[in-house]
């Protein structure tokens, strides 16, 4: 009988951890006047995230009702797993990232788009997303078309080497995936089958 809102929350530290001050402007309904009634409450904001409401469902009324008010779309929908209805534009001169609704799919997104754009706007120079090389320790399928972020646990052996052991289930819903990972794999597209002891490579978060 409960929806449990814990993805605001987990943006909001991301955010804090790449040097941003927020505040969250709470839980729009889904018709249009309450949208606009949050939006209005930026001003003044550098930097404006929404979760969820930017895909093509019925209730996904956030590119709509922004595009009414003058929003300027740069890109919709990108070819990654998890994360495809991401949406980048800019309100007012304000940018705007409209992450996937569904967690996991946008903790991955704030961790590769939102922690870029804050450090772009901050003038950073030094690396904001670290990439290594680690070693799978079981066999992975071919991909499909799109990019993989895998939620994956490393384990180091004794030589050194980190071993990257993605989780078998890897829904955008399931959190608790998400909170046992400590990286994520990167799978290219297309990729063709990985064995065991192939060299993967993997963002640690």
């Amino acid at each position: 009988h409960q929806i449990i809102s814990s993805t605001s929350l987990s943006l909001s530290m991301l955010a804090k951890k790449y040097g941003a001050k927020t505040f969250d402007l709470g839980i729009a309904k889904d018709n249009e006047t309450s949208i606009n009634n949050l939006i209005d409450k930026t001003s003044g904001s550098d930097l404006v995230v929404t979760i969820g409401g930017a895909s093509v469902g019925d209730h996904d009324l956030v590119k709509s009702t922004l595009a009414k008010k003058g929003l300027k779309i740069h890109f919709w929908k990108i070819a990654m797993r998890p994360g495809k209805p991401l949406m980048f534009g800019s309100l007012n001169g304000v940018p705007i990232i409209s992450l996937p609704g569904n967690p996991v799919s946008s903790i991955v997104c704030s961790i590769l788009f939102l922690s870029n754009a804050i450090h772009s706007m901050m003038a950073r120079t030094d690396q904001c997303i670290e990439k290594k090389i680690g070693y799978l320790s079981r066999e992975l399928k071919q991909n499909d078309s799109r990019k993989d972020y895998l939620r994956s646990k490393i384990i180091k052996c004794e030589e050194g080497k980190s071993l990257i052991e993605p989780f078998m289930k890897q829904d955008s819903s399931m959190i608790s995936t998400l909170a046992k990972a400590d990286c994520l794999a990167i799978r290219p597209p297309n990729a063709t089958a990985a064995k065991i002891g192939e060299q993967i490579e993997f963002i640690p978060i």
